[in-house]
């Protein structure tokens, strides 16, 4: 999708000789223009829909042709995503959301009717009518997830948003309403660590109350092993 009078570059770099001899080029833009250059910009200037061909010749004159759709309109539309989360764990649900993805306002009263996505892990690009969608990814990483905004015409823009996934567990600040178990851990500890405080701290006054008795009772019985016996009566 080309916005009219933007800029907009083609690159035939991937292309390869099977002798490996240089390759000649031309590009037919379909509009009267055409290119022997390995990789062009320019503008297109009227609006409509068509392709873009690419003739590579070979030094024996082999040829091979690749061809590009291309929809030419007076503006494209806006494209907009975020994520739930930027971080989540492996197995979680992440919901993406491009409701603020907005149409052209050139043609007057166009719509976006498709979303496109792209989550970045090999998975099966997706479409939707509406703008919001989720993904569980199965593996560890950093993913780049895309959303291409189409209008009634076809032409679409992308918007990208970077989605770091880690193992399950590892703690990810993915807002699905998980336990920080990391803090939950530290709490029990503390509370363990408190009470065994609290029931040391008795036994030891327990210990002390129990001394301080044996005590009483040891100068108790001394004091009454020096008390005089009584005398007997003389006869």
């Amino acid at each position: 999708s080309i916005e009219i009078g933007a800029d907009v570059t083609f690159d035939a770099a991937g292309s390869q000789s099977a002798d490996g001899s240089p390759l000649t080029y031309l590009w037919n833009f379909n509009d009267g223009e055409t290119s022997t250059q390995a990789k062009v910009t320019r503008k297109f200037g009227a609006i409509g829909r068509g392709y873009v061909a690419l003739i590579v010749t070979d030094k024996r004159g082999a040829k091979a042709v690749a061809t590009i759709d291309v929809v030419i309109v007076p503006e494209l539309p806006k494209a907009a995503l975020s994520v739930s989360s930027a971080s989540a764990s492996v197995g979680d649900t992440v919901t993406f959301d491009a409701s603020q993805s907005s149409p052209p306002s050139n043609p007057p009263g166009d719509t976006l009717i498709r979303y496109q996505w792209d989550f970045g892990d090999g998975s099966q690009v997706t479409t939707t009518n509406t703008p919001e969608t989720t993904h569980v990814y199965s593996a560890v990483g950093t993913y780049t997830a895309k959303v291409g905004a189409i209008e009634q015409s076809g032409a679409m823009s992308q918007a990208t948003q970077k989605i770091t996934i880690v193992a399950a567990g590892a703690g990810s600040g993915a807002s699905n309403g998980g336990v920080n178990w990391l803090l939950l851990a530290v709490g029990i500890v503390t509370l363990l660590g408190g009470s065994a405080l609290g029931y040391m701290a008795w036994q030891a006054r327990r210990e002390r109350i129990a001394l301080e008795r044996q005590r009483t009772r040891a100068q108790e019985f001394i004091r009454a092993k020096r008390v005089n016996p009584p005398r007997r009566p003389q006869r």
